[in-house]
């Protein structure tokens, strides 16, 4: 500057030229490049070396009364010293603290002590890769359930995420016409494209996964895979999901993405409808796309958002759980065998479906089918209006992301109006197993409330054991599995007690005291209806208005209006909380409470009343 002080102007236009292009390359080299061969804490110490490097020439240049070896003899040590720098702990580092909203035990007794409390378990397997941080722990508790965590969140587990990661290949190919090519997005544990090749019909498995790490870690997850890393059947293909699918060649019966949850970067284009689009286009005749979706850390408005998304683009979608919180929606591309019984039961009895969902701990047709929350149809019964996901649009991500920050718990719609009753009579595989008429045979019914309760579902549950005891007064099967199942689940028993079933069995037709009810005794009894709910054992669609004919207070009109446009429109959400003055939090969040002290006798009548 003082060489050139009448020409600054270009002194400093090159000067910046010079800063932009060296921030280019140090982030192309120290943000992307080195990290195929090295971890962060190797990219951070040449980084340190740099800046040394570059101050050690700056000096050289500038300070011109002292040696000029100075600078070199300073800088050498230093450079030196880089080398005994420890390396960054991995465990630290993909420990996910992130996700603790409230303060921990250990949470102000420093470092050492809080990591030691969380005994997330030990690392046996560390990547930096270009695009993520990857992974690998092994529970102490149970050393078989290892799990891959990416970027500090568990993205699957062996043990523990099981059913969701087979579930997600399994349903979707026994209700394709056929399962030849299969399409996976996200190869995580590679439990799922695992069980897909398993299958005798399965020829090729295209695996999509954008993560180096990821796939590096893939052998260790072999023994509990069926070592998939292995299968000639799989083909995994480095790179964007997005692409690689629109690249790839042909088209594919099985499509299943199983993506990070939405509230992750990036992750939400795989939600959008350009992409549901590009997947629906892959399809082959007779062809199903399976998404997985979940319904922690989120709200209701996110899940009717990701569920109006996949409606806009799949005329024939169905909704089914794999764990208490994970769902699969699944999208035909016709949805002829979907609703083929025989079908179906024909396909699950071939060895290899049958030793596939034996894997899962599911033994029989029902117990299968008994996962379907919404039925084929459903979700199309009534046009919803309102705002999708899209590329242009990308809604998602902060919905998501503001959900996550919250922390709670959502669930499906309800979806409760007299047009979506009748599309879940008809189409329901539960109840079209069962022949589709009343009374429900007993072993519909124990299918479904012993797999809700082993899900750990326990409002559902409770409600194929009420739709037992009013079709099945009588019955000792009943009471002999309600037994053997609250054994089971010891401190859970107390949600399907006795009592609390025989309280459902009005939602069914079955007769009450005729006593009016306050307003908040009615918002009580809505709360266990939109609770309960099931669509393969529907509530009585005359329940709601029996509850609010006998509601005496001045405001039950509004009120009753209210909730029957919050049930159809799948919000109803604390009222009773709401209408007391206690603290909600905002969002329509679809939790509910326990019945209030006040609540009315809902024990059914004896019949001679």
């Amino acid at each position: 500057l003082r060489r050139e002080v009448r020409d600054l102007g270009s002194v400093a236009g090159r000067l910046y030229a010079w800063n932009t292009v060296g921030s280019l390359l140090g982030a192309l080299l120290g943000g992307y490049t080195l990290l195929f061969w090295l971890d962060l804490h190797h990219v951070y110490r040449i980084a340190l070396a740099a800046l040394i490097v570059g101050s050690a020439i700056l000096a050289f240049l500038v300070l011109r009364s002292a040696p000029r070896i100075v600078p070199a003899l300073v800088a050498l040590p230093i450079l030196m010293g880089l080398a005994l720098l420890p390396e960054w702990s991995a465990d630290r580092l993909t420990a996910g603290t992130f996700r603790d909203r409230t303060p921990q035990y250990a949470s102000f007794r420093g470092p050492d002590e809080f990591f030691q409390r969380r005994q997330a378990g030990e690392v046996i397997f560390y990547d930096d890769d270009p695009t993520s941080t990857v992974c690998v722990r092994r529970p102490k508790s149970n050393p078989e359930n290892l799990a891959i965590v990416v970027n500090g969140k568990s993205d699957g587990s062996l043990k523990a995420d099981y059913p969701t990661m087979s579930l997600a290949a399994l349903v979707p190919a026994l209700m394709a016409e056929r399962h030849e090519r299969g399409f996976v997005i996200g190869l995580g544990t590679g439990v799922t494209a695992g069980e897909l090749a398993s299958l005798d019909g399965t020829r090729e498995v295209i695996v999509a996964e954008i993560s180096r790490g990821v796939i590096a870690a893939s052998p260790l997850f072999d023994g509990g895979n069926l070592a998939a890393s292995k299968n000639p059947k799989i083909r995994v293909k480095r790179g964007d999901a997005y692409r690689a699918l629109l690249r790839s060649e042909g088209s594919y019966d099985v499509i299943v993405s199983e993506p990070s949850n939405p509230w992750v970067t990036g992750v939400e284009m795989l939600f959008s409808r350009e992409f549901l689009e590009a997947a629906r286009s892959r399809l082959a005749p007779g062809g199903v796309f399976a998404q997985w979706f979940h319904i922690y850390e989120t709200d209701v408005e996110v899940v009717k958002l990701v569920l109006r998304t996949y409606a806009s683009v799949f005329p024939d979608v169905s909704v089914w759980f794999t764990l208490r919180g994970d769902l699969v929606l699944l999208g035909f591309d016709r949805p002829t065998r979907a609703l083929d019984i025989d079908a179906l039961e024909e396909r699950f009895g071939q060895p290899d479906f049958s030793a596939a969902f034996a894997r899962v701990e599911i033994d029989s047709f029902p117990q299968l089918i008994a996962h379907e929350l919404l039925p084929l149809g459903t979700l199309h019964a009534v046009e919803r209006e309102g705002p999708v996901h899209t590329l242009r649009h990308p809604i998602l991500s902060h919905l998501a992301a503001r959900a996550f920050f919250l922390g709670q718990r959502s669930a499906l719609p309800l979806y409760v109006s007299e047009e979506h009753r009748n599309v879940s009579l008809r189409n329901s595989l539960l109840r079209r197993y069962g022949g589709g008429g009343d009374p429900y045979p007993e072993e519909i019914l124990e299918a479904g409330a012993r797999e809700n309760c082993r899900f750990l579902r326990m409002d559902e549950c409770a409600t194929f054991f009420a739709r037992w005891a009013y079709d099945h007064p009588e019955s000792t099967r009943r009471k002999t599995v309600l037994a053997e199942v609250r054994k089971s689940l010891g401190a859970r028993q107390s949600n399907i007690a006795p009592n609390k079933i025989d309280d459902l069995q009005i939602f069914f037709g079955g007769k009450t005291k005729s006593s009016a009810l306050s307003l908040a005794q009615a918002q009580a009894l809505t709360d266990r209806f939109a609770k309960h709910y099931n669509h393969a054992v529907p509530f009585d669609g005359d329940a709601i208005d029996a509850i609010w004919d006998r509601c005496r207070d001045l405001r039950c009109g509004t009120a009753r209006r209210e909730a029957e446009g919050m049930l159809e429109d799948g919000s109803w959400t604390f009222s009773r909380a709401k209408q007391r003055g206690a603290k909600v939090p905002t969002g329509n969040v679809t939790h509910s409470l326990e019945p209030s002290p006040e609540a009315p006798d809902l024990s059914p009548e004896p019949e001679s009343d």
